[in-house]
């Protein structure tokens, strides 16, 4: 580890080249977690679906919470159109699922952390209600059967063949995606790490997880109009660690990833879609 901080102290712009890099590392995981989910007897090829996802990252950033991903998705993958918004609104919901239950774990790691001067009101009781959301979120993600629910209203009779193929999800399946977007969120946490040693931060990769993972849970449950949720992370921090330099060079973190892997990825999606339209 020390080699490692030695190396990025040495080459600061080598900072922004791994983060850059883990953005393509990322989006390229969430490829593969989506072809997973997508249930159809042929499925698109790898390339498509990297555009698709690009895509979708450009519609995400003009919806609240970046829910409107699966529009983006939706356009490149018209064959496919009613799996394709079905299997993304899913894959989205198991990244819920895994930051909810990573904010947990690392609510009760921060409890016990000595060396992370934080604020945190009510802390028992928010500890208490993500443990209780964590086992909700858990359950209904192992018994997928409630999505049939979905089936019976009126305007989604036509859905219901795309709805219940998420029944069918063998286990083998469930597995790979919780490990590919359990991947995800550690390659957010390793990007937090790496410009938080830019920063010159005094926080080890285990804090660093810690801070991270109370923030995108917390910031997760926070309604926000913002397009892509821009400031309501940094505000979190602010409030967390406080005014003073860390919550100061941790909020300029996470406005500076969140700029490289929402903004930056949704400039290449409405480059992909221009390119789209012209062809």
């Amino acid at each position: 580890m020390e080699l490692w901080h030695l190396f990025l102290s040495a080459q600061p712009q080598m900072v922004l080249v791994a983060i850059i890099l883990l953005q393509f590392v990322n989006w390229l995981v969430e490829a593969f977690k989506f072809k997973v989910l997508l249930q159809t007897p042929e499925k698109p090829k790898i390339q498509l679906i990297i555009k698709a996802i690009y895509i979708g990252n450009f519609t995400a950033l003009l919806t609240p919470e970046r829910i409107g991903n699966f529009v983006g998705r939706s356009w490149v993958l018209k064959s496919i159109k009613k799996d394709t918004i079905v299997s993304t609104i899913l894959g989205n919901y198991v990244q819920f699922c895994i930051t909810i239950v990573i904010a947990f774990i690392s609510l009760l790691l921060l409890s016990q952390h000595t060396q992370i001067p934080y604020h945190l009101p009510n802390e028992n009781f928010i500890i208490l209600v993500y443990f209780i959301f964590s086992i909700i979120l858990i359950i209904s993600f192992i018994h997928l059967k409630w999505v049939t629910m979905f089936s019976k209203v009126t305007y989604l009779n036509s859905w219901f063949q795309s709805i219940y193929k998420l029944v069918e999800l063998t286990n083998r399946k469930k597995v790979q995606v919780i490990c590919l977007s359990f991947l995800r969120y550690m390659i957010f946490v390793f990007q937090f790490y790496i410009m938080s040693i830019a920063f010159g931060l005094p926080l080890d990769f285990y804090s660093i997880f810690i801070i991270v993972g109370v923030m995108f849970g917390v910031v997760t449950l926070i309604p926000s109009l913002i397009p892509g949720n821009l400031g309501t992370k940094e505000a979190f921090l602010m409030i967390l660690l406080g005014s003073g330099p860390m919550g100061v060079k941790f909020s300029i973190i996470s406005f500076s990833i969140w700029t490289i892997n929402v903004g930056f990825s949704a400039l290449i999606g409405a480059g992909f879609n221009i390119v789209r339209h012209k062809n």
